[in-house]
C-alpha cells in the first residue's frame, strides 16, 4: 500500500511536468515558484538535522503527519487568489511529500541501529 502513495507522488510530479510543457506559462509558473519553495523547505530540514536530529528523525518518521502539516502551510503561504498561486501550492506540497518519502528511506532505515534516535 505504501509504495502506491509513493508511486502516486511521482507520477504526480511527472504530470506536472509535462503540464507545464503543454500549458505554458501559468503552470511552469507555479511549478516554479512551488520548486523554490521546496528547496527552502530542504534547507530547514538540513539545519534541523544538523541542529536537532531528534526532531529531524521524527519528521521523517511520522511522513503523513509532516505532508498534512507541510500541505497546508504552503497552501496558506502561496494563497489561493490566482491560478498560480493555487498551482504553486500544489506543487510545493507534491515536491515536499517526494523530498520526505525519500528522506525517509535514506536515512530512517540507517537510524534504526543509530544512537541518536534512543
Amino acid at each position: 500500500m505504501k509504495n502506491n502513495f509513493t508511486d502516486i507522488t511521482y507520477y504526480s510530479i511527472g504530470a506536472l511536468g509535462v503540464g507545464a510543457v503543454i500549458l505554458g506559462g501559468t503552470v511552469a509558473n507555479g511549478i516554479f515558484v512551488g520548486g523554490m519553495s521546496t528547496l527552502g523547505v530542504a534547507l530547514l530540514l538540513i539545519k534541523l538535522k544538523d541542529s536537532n536530529p531528534r526532531i529531524f528523525y521524527w519528521i521523517l518518521k511520522h511522513n503523513i503527519m509532516s505532508d498534512l502539516i507541510l500541505s497546508v502551510l504552503l497552501v496558506m503561504l502561496m494563497g489561493t487568489s490566482t491560478v498560480t498561486a493555487i498551482i504553486s501550492g500544489a506543487s510545493a506540497a507534491l515536491f515536499c511529500s517526494a523530498g520526505l518519502t525519500y528522506l525517509s528511506k535514506l536515512f530512517v532505515k540507517n537510524s534504526e541501529s543509530s544512537q541518536i534516535v534512543s
